[in-house]
């Protein structure tokens, strides 16, 4: 490979514009003057001899990436011409691919090494000077200041070998308008500017598509295993779209690639394998990418505000639109970035940010600032369940419960801290004890009032339904009924009727809201728990009426009659009836009882042994009421 050492200008369509230090790979260099190359994008076309000086740290590696480049901008091309390769692509398709097979051979040495080490004396303009701008190409080594003209791309005119071309003259281009390029430098013009030069290219020659005739150097493809984490970050940075549509996008296009491009099926196989993986590796596990590095400066900046304000008593409301800006940029990234890249950003230093923005949120009282930390703590969330296990065991749930029920009248801030306690709540995972000073029954009481009576100013009821779940979420904690603070809360209420109502219609859709993540291992179902509590105790089983109690009759039998053996939910739901049964006043309607014998017969009958489970629920009812059910049409 080269490096550049002055920055270049390119007049000429077929030449390359660069700036100093850019790399590129040798593909010809049959003029004397002017190189053939691709660079680091993949584009190719001719560079000046005398602006290049080889690059000793280059390996084998970068070059294969750089070809493979040039590769790819051929085949674009290609298919931004309706799939047609025309001679121009075929012949540099071929001296790519050539050049590709050959470094792969000789892996350690240098491709372009191996060329004649002599620049052969040929008819053609000769660059002019190098420039003298003083341009450092390396700690120990500056030019002068003085800039001069970059050399125009070489042309048809033939210059005698004999004959001495002034560089004056050098410097000047030629009107190109009356003096033909050679036939080796126009092909370039075909990518210089694909969606320009295609369009109007005359495609009646260009109806053969070019096959690539070496099948066996698809063997030779080593595709890195980040090849596809990389094109799913190319196009992620520059289209900013999130990490699934940028994945999506990659995948469509490597597999368009495959169906439209003999030769590149088993290359573009591999990389979609890599792409589409559950297991889709970052770069570096994560370092080096635009999402990392933001991430990295944004957790600083919020460990720095942090400890700004915990070094004084009043707010600099300045800062205030930064800070913001800082949040919101942490949200968009939480949402579109690689899922890996903000895990590991997360978990440096034992979960340090997490910490810190908890502390940060603790001591900032703007109630802007609040609102979008509260939305990044919830966005949070949805990386890891050890995100949520630090902060469940934080003083974050005790500060959000405090919160709260100090500042009902600020709604969008309620509505919020009810969303992200759900989301704190949803694995089940026990927390401290001396959270409960705050997360009480006081507390629960607290929302089952505002379900029946919301809050003034939530014209669409928005809170009702918040605090619902936040209170199915918050049942997931207690194992003992009898310990329960939801349950001795709902005993020591006066009404809940709408509270029942709203657990009924979550019945009626087989919901669980409280299910928000797919986190491992994952939790019971909040609203059969809450029902099984609710049933274990005459005293709460009261606050459904008979008709609810029918509705969730006819679902159980629904759910036993449909659900195989050793399914967890028809095991839940036989103990919920069993639970129905001791607890409630069934034995007066008998709703549904026909249709729950047979079911019960059914269970008994079955031979799979994932169904002792059942078997046992079954046996319990009947053993308790001999009256309502029997087994005498067990056969």
């Amino acid at each position: 490979m080269y490096r550049a050492l002055y920055d270049f200008k390119a007049d000429d369509a077929t030449a390359l514009s660069f700036r100093v230090g850019q790399r590129f790979t040798l593909l010809d260099r049959s003029d004397a003057h002017w190189w053939e190359v691709t660079d680091d994008a993949g584009r190719v076309g001719y560079v000046p001899y005398n602006y290049m000086e080889k690059d000793e740290s280059a390996e084998s590696g970068d070059i294969i990436r750089s070809i493979d480049r040039g590769i790819e901008q051929v085949h674009m091309a290609a298919m931004n011409n309706g799939g047609t390769y025309t001679a121009q692509h075929r012949e540099v398709l071929q001296k790519l691919i050539a050049h590709r097979k050959a470094t792969i051979d000789k892996q350690s040495q240098d491709y372009v090494h191996q060329q004649s080490v002599g620049i052969p004396s040929q008819p053609g303009r000769p660059a002019p000077k190098a420039p003298v701008s003083r341009v450092p190409d390396s700690p120990t080594r500056r030019r002068s200041t003085k800039s001069h003209r970059a050399p125009p791309a070489p042309n048809q005119v033939t210059v005698p070998p004999q004959r001495t071309v002034s560089s004056e003259a050098c410097m000047q281009a030629p009107d190109t308008s009356s003096i033909q390029r050679p036939a080796h430098m126009q092909k370039f013009e075909i990518y210089q500017d694909t969606s320009a030069k295609v369009a109007t290219a005359d495609t009646s020659s260009q109806t053969e598509r070019y096959p690539l005739k070496d099948k066996s150097s698809q063997e030779t493809y080593n595709i890195p295993e980040n090849m596809g984490s990389e094109l799913v970050e190319l196009v992620r940075v520059n289209t900013d779209v999130s990490f699934q549509k940028s994945r999506t996008a990659v995948s469509s296009i490597l597999n368009h690639i495959k169906d439209k491009v003999p030769g590149l099926e088993r290359a573009m196989e591999d990389i979609m394998r890599q792409v589409n993986s559950s297991k889709l590796h970052t770069v570096k596990s994560g370092d080096g990418s635009q999402d990392s590095e933001r991430l990295e400066v944004i957790f600083s900046e919020m460990s720095s505000v942090k400890d700004d304000s915990q070094q004084r008593s009043w707010h600099l409301y300045e800062d205030q639109s930064i800070i913001l800006e800082y949040l919101e940029e942490l949200m968009s990234i939480l949402e579109n970035a690689m899922p890996a890249v903000c895990r590991k950003a997360v978990q440096k230093n034992n979960y340090e940010v997490l910490h810190n923005m908890v502390q940060y949120y603790q001591m900032e009282h703007r109630l802007p600032i609040r609102l979008a930390l509260l939305q990044v703590f919830a966005g949070l969330c949805g990386l890891e369940r050890e995100v949520i296990s630090c902060l469940v065991c934080s003083i974050l749930p005790m500060e959000l419960a405090r919160d709260m029920q100090d500042s009902v009248e600020a709604l969008q801030k309620l509505q919020y801290s009810a969303l992200l306690l759900t989301m704190l709540f949803s694995t089940g995972e026990a927390i401290p004890v001396h959270h409960y000073e705050h997360l009480s029954e006081e507390f629960v009481s607290f929302l089952l009032s505002h379900v029946e009576e919301p809050p003034e100013g939530d014209i669409h009821e928005q809170v009702p339904d918040l605090f619902l779940n936040l209170i199915l979420a918050f049942n997931l904690h207690f194992s003992d009924p009898k310990d329960n603070l939801v349950m001795k809360a709902i005993a020591s209420s006066s009404n809940v009727r709408t509270f029942s109502e709203k657990i009924m219609l979550l019945v009626n859709r087989g919901d669980d809201p409280v299910h928000m993540f797919d986190h491992e291992p994952r939790p019971p179902n909040s609203l059969l728990k809450f029902l099984a509590d609710v049933f274990s105790s005459e005293v709460t089983s009261g606050i459904f009426y008979t008709t609810d109690m029918m509705v969730l009759i006819d679902i159980i039998v629904r759910q036993v009659s449909d659900l195989p053996p050793g399914d967890e939910i028809r095991t839940e739901h036989l103990s919920l009836f069993h639970s129905i049964m001791k607890n409630t006043s069934y034995c007066e309607h008998r709703h549904r009882r026909d249709d729950l014998q047979q079911c019960f017969l059914a269970i008994q009958r079955e031979e799979e042994k994932e169904g002792e489970a059942d078997k046992f629920i079954v046996g319990q009812i009947w053993a308790d009421f001999p009256d309502i059910f029997t087994r005498s049409d067990l056969v």
